[in-house]
């Protein structure tokens, strides 16, 4: 019975704040990069479906030297689901009620905080929500990749170190946006090596060029590189 009650609440709520509330006003959103609160009930989350949401967003991220999972996941229960954790920058809504006629997937921005991303998966069951999930994973994964996107270069441009965007400009082309903390460390017309140093990590930013074979052109090529 309290499912039946709590999850239609909080859909409800979700349609109201996301038609009433604009960006000015909302806070900005709290958590940690690459944290998800997935909201769903406890036999869910041990279910089958909890464990494809584990699959998908909790597996290892692709291309690293070592092991790290793409996203750290947070289960929440719909009736610990309190106003302090609605202003999360990543959720994911499970309402799995037998009154749900019309089985969706909605991806929705900014609709308790800002800059936020709400993905909410509507189902009668949750044999249809793992078949909705399972069907939609795919864009489920690419609009939290984008939304951890957005925010990255969001930061990079608001905490912009403006002193060498020229040169790499000049380079390379584009709109380059270097966060504060890299130094310019050495550069001439085919070459630009910008890096963040501290004491445990240094990341590097290596630009170049060189005359491709084709007609295209010039080629530019960047590489990111990551020392631990």
């Amino acid at each position: 019975m309290c499912r039946r009650v709590a999850l239609p609440l909080f859909a409800l709520s979700l349609a109201v704040s996301s038609c009433h509330s604009t960006k000015a006003l909302l806070p900005n959103v709290s958590g940690k990069a690459g944290e998800v609160i997935v909201v769903i009930e406890k036999d869910n989350w041990e279910g089958d479906l909890g464990t494809a949401v584990r699959d998908l967003l909790g597996g290892d991220c692709p291309y690293l030297m070592q092991r790290e999972p793409l996203y750290n996941l947070v289960n929440i229960a719909p009736g610990g689901f309190a106003e302090i954790l609605r202003v999360h920058r990543n959720i994911l809504m499970f309402n799995i009620d037998p009154s749900v006629t019309e089985p969706a997937v909605q991806y929705r921005s900014d609709v308790w905080a800002h800059p936020q991303r709400v993905i909410v998966v509507s189902a009668k069951d949750a044999t249809e929500a793992l078949g909705l999930f399972g069907e939609n994973s795919e864009k489920i994964l690419s609009s939290l990749e984008q939304a951890e996107r957005d925010r990255i270069i969001a930061n990079s441009i608001l905490y912009e170190e403006v002193s060498f965007r020229d040169k790499v400009v000049d380079l390379a082309g584009g709109s380059p946006h270097f966060p504060t903390g890299y130094k310019w460390k050495t550069g001439n017309d085919d070459f630009i090596w910008i890096a963040d140093e501290k004491q445990y990590v240094n990341q590097g930013i290596f630009i170049y060029r060189y005359p491709a074979k084709s007609t295209v052109g010039m080629m530019v090529l960047m590489v990111v590189a990551m020392i631990l």
